[in-house]
C-alpha cells in the first residue's frame, strides 16, 4: 500500500468515525437520553450545602423550559435518597430549571424561602444544560436557622418550696433559684447555671417562651401545691432580661386585674379558708370546694379562690413543710398554662386555665416590648366530652398556625379502663389564622 492510500483509508476511517458520533450525539438529542437530577433539601445551616441532619424535601415542584421558554420537563421531588428528583429526558441543550413551592403541601411558600447563599449554591431559578446532574435547591425557614448548639442557652424555670415573696434573707424560699438559664452543651448535673435569679418578684412559673427579636424571655404563673406564687398572683406573665449571670425581671401583664380572670373573682364568692372556700373530711383526706356553680369553670365558687402565699400556709422557710390543701385539686385547672409566641414577635398566645380558652396578647413592639395593646379571647372547637371536662394546657405557634393540646379529663367518675374503655383522650387543636 502506497503513503497517499494509507492516508486516504486512514482519512476515511476517522472520517466515518465522526459520521458516526454525530449520529449518535444527534440521536441521543433527539430522544433527549440525557436525563436532570439533583436534590432539595432543608438547610438549616444556611451555607447551601446539604449536611448531616438536614433532611430532603418531597413536594417542591422542578420545571424545565428550553431556550424559547417551553416548558420541556417537569417532575415533584419525593424520597429521602438523593437524588430526589430526576426529570424526564425530554430537555435538549441549554435550559433553565425552576424549582417551585407549593401551597398544597405542609411547606408553605410565604414561609419558605430560597436558603442563604442562593447567589453561590443556586436558587430557585437555575440555568444549565440538559443533562447535568447535582442542580440542587436549598429551602429555609427563618425560624430554623440557628447559630449552632454551642451558642444556644436553655431557659428553665425551677420550684422551691414556701413563700418567695416572705424575705428572710440567704437560705431563704425567695432567695433561692426559681429561674436558670444554661448552655445546651452541659453535659452533667454538676456543672450549676450560668444564669439564675431569685424568686423575689416571680414566684412559680411555667410557660416559657423566646423573643428573639427582643432577646428576652416571657414566662407565666404556675399554681404548683407547697410552692409560692409571684408578685402578681395566678395571672402574672413576667419579662426577663438575661444578664451576664442572671435576669432582670419586671411584672409584664397580670391577666387577672385586666379583666382575664385566672381564677374566681366573683363578687359573691367566699374568701379563702378552711370552712369558707372549702372543707376537709374528718378523716383529714379530702379537700371539697364550697360555693355556688360558678358560671366560667362548671365549679363551685371556692374551687377557684386562690388564697395568698401567707393563707395558704408557706414560709419563708423552705425546710418547713406545709399542708397547702385547697391548691391540690385546683394544679392544672386555675391560672396559667403554656405561652407561646409569633414568629414575628408581635403576639403572645397563653392558656388560660380557669376560662379554658386561648388568649392572644398583641404586644406594642417586638423588639423592645413594654405593654399588652390589644386581647382577643379564642374558643377551642368543640369536641365530645363524657364525665369529664376539655382542659387545655399547652400550647404552641407554628408557621403561622397555634397548636394547643388538651385533654378530656374523666375526672367526674369518668373511666379508663386498659386496653378498653374510656372517657379521657387526648387532642391537639391547630388554629389557623388566630
Amino acid at each position: 500500500m502506497s503513503h497517499d492510500t494509507y492516508l486516504t483509508t486512514a482519512f476515511r476511517k476517522v472520517y466515518f468515525f465522526r459520521i458516526a458520533f454525530s449520529l449518535i450525539m444527534f440521536i441521543i438529542s433527539s430522544t433527549g437520553v440525557a436525563a436532570q437530577s439533583g436534590m432539595v433539601f432543608r438547610d438549616y445551616s444556611g451555607d447551601g450545602i446539604r449536611q448531616s441532619g438536614e433532611p430532603l424535601v418531597s413536594g417542591i415542584i422542578v420545571n424545565a423550559y428550553n431556550t424559547d421558554g417551553t416548558l420541556c420537563s417537569s417532575t415533584t421531588t419525593s424520597g429521602a435518597t438523593a437524588p430526589n428528583y430526576t426529570l424526564p429526558t425530554t430537555c435538549t441543550g441549554a435550559i433553565r430549571v425552576e424549582f417551585q413551592i407549593p401551597t398544597t403541601i405542609c411547606i408553605d411558600n410565604k414561609l419558605d424561602f430560597t436558603g442563604l447563599n442562593g447567589s453561590a449554591y443556586g436558587s430557585s431559578v437555575q440555568f444549565t444544560v440538559a443533562g447535568a446532574s447535582n442542580i440542587n435547591f436549598a429551602i429555609n425557614h427563618p425560624t430554623d436557622y440557628n447559630l449552632g448548639k454551642t451558642k444556644t442557652e436553655v431557659f428553665i424555670p425551677c420550684y422551691v418550696n414556701g413563700d418567695p415573696l416572705a424575705g428572710g434573707g440567704s437560705g431563704s424560699s425567695g432567695s433561692l433559684e426559681w429561674f436558670v438559664g444554661f448552655p445546651y452543651t452541659n453535659a452533667d448535673t454538676l456543672t450549676p447555671p450560668n444564669l439564675k435569679v431569685n424568686g423575689t418578684i416571680l414566684g412559680a412559673t411555667w410557660g416559657v417562651a423566646y423573643s428573639k427579636q427582643a432577646k428576652k424571655i416571657f414566662t407565666t404563673a404556675f399554681l404548683k401545691r407547697h410552692v409560692g406564687l409571684g408578685t402578681l398572683g395566678t395571672g402574672g406573665i413576667y419579662l426577663l432580661t438575661p444578664t451576664a449571670n442572671s435576669f432582670m425581671v419586671a411584672p409584664f401583664y397580670d391577666m387577672d386585674a385586666n379583666g382575664h380572670n385566672t381564677r374566681g373573682v366573683s363578687a359573691s364568692s367566699p374568701t379563702f379558708g378552711e370552712g369558707s372556700s372549702f372543707t376537709i373530711n374528718t378523716a383529714g383526706t379530702t379537700a371539697t370546694y364550697t360555693g355556688a356553680t360558678d358560671t366560667l369553670s362548671g365549679m363551685p365558687q371556692g374551687f377557684g379562690v386562690v388564697g395568698t402565699n401567707v393563707e395558704r400556709g408557706l414560709s419563708s422557710n423552705p425546710l418547713l413543710p406545709s399542708k397547702d390543701p385547697a391548691t391540690f385539686d385546683q394544679v392544672g385547672k386555675v391560672g396559667l398554662g403554656g405561652i407561646t409566641l409569633s414568629d414575628d414577635g408581635k403576639y403572645l398566645f397563653v392558656v388560660n386555665l380557669f376560662r379554658k380558652r386561648l388568649y392572644r396578647l398583641e404586644l406594642d413592639n417586638p423588639y423592645n416590648p413594654t405593654a399588652v395593646v390589644a386581647v382577643t379571647s379564642i374558643a377551642l372547637p368543640s369536641v365530645a366530652v363524657t364525665n369529664g371536662v376539655l382542659r387545655p394546657f399547652g400550647v404552641k405557634y407554628y408557621r403561622g398556625e397555634v397548636y394547643v393540646g388538651a385533654v378530656t379529663t374523666a375526672e367526674n367518675s369518668g373511666m379508663n379502663l386498659v386496653n378498653g374503655a374510656t372517657d379521657m383522650y387526648a387532642y391537639v387543636f391547630r388554629l389557623s389564622n388566630p
